[in-house]
C-alpha cells in the first residue's frame, strides 16, 4: 500500500499548538502575580487595621487617664506626639494602599490581555485542526474511492473471466 501523505500545513499547526501552550503558561503566571499582587494589598490592609487599632487605644487610655485626673501635661504632649507619629505612619500607608491598589490593577489587567491572547491562540488552533480533518477526510474519501474502483475492476474481470469460460 503507498505511503500515506504528510499534512503540508503540520509545521504551521504544531507552531499553532505552541502558541497555544505558551499562552497557557503566561496566564497561568499573570493569575500567579495577581494573586501575589492582592495578597500585598491585603497586608498592607492589615497593617493599616492594626495601626488605626493602636490609634483608638492610645486615645482611649489618654482619656481614660484624663478622666482620672492622672494625666500630666507632660504626658498629654506624650500621647500627642505619639499618636501624630501614628497618624503620619497611616498616611504613609494610605499611599502604598493605593499604590499597591494600582499595582493590583495592572495585573488584573495583564491577565485579562494573556487571557484575550489565550483565546485568540486557541481558535487559531482549533481552525487549523479542523482544517486538517477535513484534509484527513478527503484522504479517507479519496482513498475509499481508489477501493471501489480498485473492486469494480476485480469484478468487471472475474466477470469476464468467467464468461469466457463458458463460451
Amino acid at each position: 500500500m503507498a505511503q500515506k501523505p504528510k499534512y503540508r500545513l503540520q509545521p504551521v499547526l504544531d507552531q499553532k499548538e505552541k502558541a497555544k501552550s505558551d499562552a497557557e503558561k503566561a496566564l497561568a503566571r499573570a493569575h500567579q502575580a495577581l494573586a501575589e499582587e492582592k495578597r500585598k494589598l491585603q497586608e498592607l490592609e492589615e497593617q493599616k487595621t492594626r495601626l488605626l487599632a493602636q490609634i483608638d487605644d492610645a486615645r482611649q487610655k489618654r482619656d481614660q487617664k484624663a478622666m482620672e485626673g492622672e494625666l500630666t501635661v507632660q504626658e498629654s504632649q506624650q500621647y500627642k506626639m505619639y499618636i501624630q507619629g501614628l497618624h503620619e505612619q497611616r498616611k504613609e500607608l494610605d499611599v502604598r494602599i493605593y499604590k499597591q491598589t494600582k499595582v493590583v490593577e495592572r495585573a488584573a489587567e495583564a491577565v485579562e490581555k494573556t487571557k484575550a491572547e489565550l483565546i485568540r491562540c486557541a481558535k487559531e488552533f482549533e481552525a487549523m485542526n479542523k482544517h486538517k480533518d477535513g484534509w484527513l477526510q478527503q484522504l479517507k474519501l479519496e482513498e475509499q474511492k481508489k477501493e471501489q474502483k480498485l473492486m469494480e475492476e476485480i469484478g468487471m474481470i472475474q466477470f469476464m473471466k468467467r464468461r469466457g469460460d463458458n463460451q
